[in-house]
């Protein structure tokens, strides 16, 4: 029996209840709220927050009050990729950053001391608000409970650091039979391109100047009116360039080549889709990433694969005028490296090439259900259900040599799916128009799954 069962277990026979803490930020409150209440009715949360009044725990109170200095649980190597990952903590000078994270642990620290918590319930982790809180949930041995938005509509998993957590779900012949038409279609998108593509130039102008003057204008004054300084949001600078002209020219789409007009040498054309940066998927779920920088991580995947390899590199289609164009000069500078439109579709790529490399996206399953070769960069929540994934830091010939094997895309549908559960949620804005009351199922039903 585990420490958070054994506790559970303890409570119960006493007649208490659990003891819940909540990370809460303005859009994923009421609904997480409302969630716990359906899911544990009587057991007690305890919200904690960035927002000064959001929650019953301002993390304010601890990043302004120097009772919280001196040295903290943890270690240098633990310091440094905490500020790494954080796209607001890697910005600030590093004295700032590691006093941020300093006060935010010994704050923690003091707070589950004093309140014995049972259970951690966060959105999925992409700040170091949830990744310090997580840290020290573990640090303590407490379950921690993050629902993740799935790239399938109306599915929803757990996670966190990009792990498949397991839920053990009963999976029918007619679902996996629905999702696998459903990923097959040639004009599938997932649900995180097609929200938030940015089809013309126009929306890239768009983006770059209300960028400009939320990062520019409506932060420095939010810092002040709500003396918050050091909130996350607020020092999230987006817009990296000095000038629009470095993420847009009037021949931006020249940069690309579109899919049609591809001439591809099958056994020697490897496709590798982008990731939108900065995400989770890149910031929390590959340790590379963080260590090098996204250009230098793809330039060194490149660099370090086989030379007769050709790369199809294709941009993500939401990062469409939102990155440097320094990124694609370098990139072009490979004479074996070809960037495909973001606009193109990506079945139209796996319907040319017989080998696909991925960190943790889901073209890669898309790909294996196609009867593709999938180089997998790192461990990702579906690389153990499919025996055509071969994990490799690089393209070697040995790589693209490997035998395929006959596999029951089915088996692997149905694997993928038994972790997963039904429900409406998301991640992102927005998430208080989904379903209470299908995240309290979703609950439950991890709650089953792991002996809480």
């Amino acid at each position: 029996m585990g420490k958070a069962t054994a506790w559970r277990c303890a409570k119960e026979s006493l007649g208490t209840s659990m003891k819940i803490l909540l990370f809460e930020n303005n859009y994923s409150s009421n609904l997480f709220r409302g969630a716990l209440a359906h899911a544990f009715p009587g057991d007690r949360v305890v919200g904690i927050s960035e927002y000064r009044g959001r929650s019953d725990v301002w993390i304010g109170s601890y990043l302004y009050d120097d009772s919280y200095d001196g040295d903290c649980g943890l270690d240098d190597a633990a310091l440094h990729d905490i500020v790494s990952r954080d796209r607001s903590l890697n910005q600030m000078s590093e004295q700032r950053a590691m006093r941020i994270v300093k006060r935010y642990w010994n704050g923690l620290e003091k707070l589950f001391a004093h309140e014995g918590f049972d259970l951690v319930v966060s959105v999925a982790l992409d700040r170091y608000g949830e990744d310090v809180l997580f840290r020290m949930a573990q640090e303590n041995g407490v379950p921690i409970m993050a629902p993740c938005g799935s790239f399938l509509k109306n599915y929803v998993w757990f996670t966190e650091r990009g792990e498949r957590q397991p839920i053990g779900r009963v999976v029918g012949n007619e679902e996996i039979d629905r999702v696998i038409s459903e990923l097959t279609r040639d004009d599938y998108l997932p649900a995180s391109e097609w929200l938030n593509v940015r089809t013309n130039h126009k929306n890239i102008k768009k983006y770059y100047y209300r960028r400009m003057l939320v990062e520019r204008v409506y932060y420095p004054i939010k810092k002040l009116l709500d003396r918050d300084p050091d909130n996350h949001q607020y020092n999230s600078y987006l817009v990296k360039g000095h000038s629009f002209r470095e993420y847009y020219n009037r021949s931006l789409d020249d940069i690309f080549v579109h899919s049609a007009d591809l001439v591809i040498d099958k056994e020697n054309t490897v496709y590798m889709p982008l990731h939108f940066t900065p995400e989770a998927s890149t910031s929390y779920w590959c340790d590379e990433v963080v260590q090098k920088g996204y250009l230098n991580y793809v330039l060194s995947i490149v660099e370090g694969s086989d030379p007769s390899v050709t790369f199809l590199v294709k941009e993500h289609p939401a990062m469409y005028g939102k990155r440097l164009l320094g990124f694609y000069d370098e990139l072009k500078k490979r004479t074996n490296v070809t960037l495909v439109h973001p606009m193109d579709r990506s079945n139209e790529l796996l319907n040319m090439v017989d080998n696909v490399l991925v960190d943790t996206g889901t073209v890669g399953v898309e790909a294996l259900l196609r009867g593709k070769r999938v180089i997998s960069l790192s461990d990702n929540y579906y690389s153990d259900l499919h025996p055509n994934i071969v994990r490799s830091g690089s393209v070697t010939r040995e790589v693209l040599t490997n035998p395929l094997v006959e596999y029951d895309s089915r088996r692997f549908v149905g694997d993928l799916l038994g972790d997963y559960c039904i429900g409406d949620y998301f991640s992102g804005r927005g998430q208080e128009a989904c379903s209470i009351e299908e995240l309290a199922q979703n609950f439950l039903a991890f709650r089953d799954s792991h002996g809480l």
